[in-house]
């Protein structure tokens, strides 16, 4: 499939078939997801794969989703970061954003993947951490930032429509520009 295909065929499906998504396709998404890029190489990404049904359930019951729920589908891969692997080159700012931008960008790379070979996905991200690190027996310093339910979807994607482009590009300052000399901020070095 064309790149812009995938792009242009990703959704969020909250309803999915109950066939199987066959080992050797999900080992692709996987590996897939394994080729995000993290800030330094860091790579905190960790992946819980969850196809027990009373597993899914429990995660189902963390989560705060009105739409897409973890039992849904044939998978949910749980998308996990490790707060010591950032922290320790970035401290608090590793810990506290690129660990998130990481995980995310592993997320993202295997739902375009599921897409590429014909399955429907949905990322869930509004959860109860604790209950799903419990679920899963992750130690403290592994933090689940995203639940991916993959699967062969039941509903036809909807269109939605995007922002205009023109709404959402500015071009080498934001339009119109916020005022931010009240702030006192240090002065810009001449480049």
């Amino acid at each position: 499939m064309e790149f812009r295909d995938v792009l242009r065929r990703r959704r969020m499906i909250r309803t999915f078939e109950p066939r199987p998504v066959p080992d050797a396709t999900l080992r692709r998404l996987l590996r897939a997801a394994q080729r995000a890029p993290s800030a330094g190489h860091t790579q905190p990404l960790g992946l819980v794969v969850v196809r027990d049904p009373q597993a899914r359930r429990h995660l189902a019951a963390a989560s705060w989703s009105r739409g897409a729920r973890p039992d849904a589908g044939d998978v949910t891969v749980v998308f996990c970061g490790d707060l010591v692997r950032e922290a320790e080159r970035y401290g608090a700012r590793g810990a506290g954003k690129y660990l998130y931008m990481d995980v995310a960008y592993a997320a993202m790379l295997f739902m375009l993947a599921a897409v590429n070979e014909g399955l429907a996905t949905a990322f869930i991200g509004d959860f109860h951490e604790e209950h799903v690190q419990a679920v899963l027996g992750l130690p403290p310093h592994i933090v689940p930032v995203g639940m991916v339910i993959a699967g062969y979807g039941h509903e036809e994607p909807r269109a939605r429509p995007w922002r205009p482009l023109d709404e959402i590009v500015h071009y080498e300052r934001y339009s119109p520009a916020y005022d931010w000399t009240p702030r006192r901020l240090p002065p810009q070095r001449p480049s």
